[in-house]
């Protein structure tokens, strides 16, 4: 399961381990930005804020896989109290995440 190794290493709040699970040159959509993230710069800035500057945690709340491709949602908790549900979709790419898109649920 993917997206729960990917969880265990947010809720760390390990931006570089966390980071090690994508592949250089992974797409990630992410769900609390509007831009798409393609290197490791762009995602390093982005775990950053959300881990170390709001201490996000996440917890997967449901999920299915289907030829290695995982969707399914989490809902992420900030320090300030603030909660987001979204979904996500995982597909992996020579052993390490390939694309994440993540978004919030309408």
């Amino acid at each position: 399961m993917i997206v729960g190794k990917w969880a265990r290493a947010f809720n760390t709040g390990d931006v570089e381990a966390l980071l090690a699970q994508y592949h250089p040159n992974a797409i990630l959509v992410p769900t609390l930005s509007s831009k798409i993230l393609t290197n490791q710069h762009t995602r390093l800035r982005y775990f950053t804020d959300l881990l170390v500057n709001k201490r996000a945690t996440v917890e997967v709340t449901n999920y299915i896989m289907l030829g290695g491709v995982e969707s399914g949602f989490y809902v992420f908790r900030l320090a300030d109290g603030t909660t987001v549900q979204a979904r996500f979709t995982i597909s992996p790419y020579l052993g390490k995440i390939g694309t994440h898109h993540s978004s919030v649920v309408p």
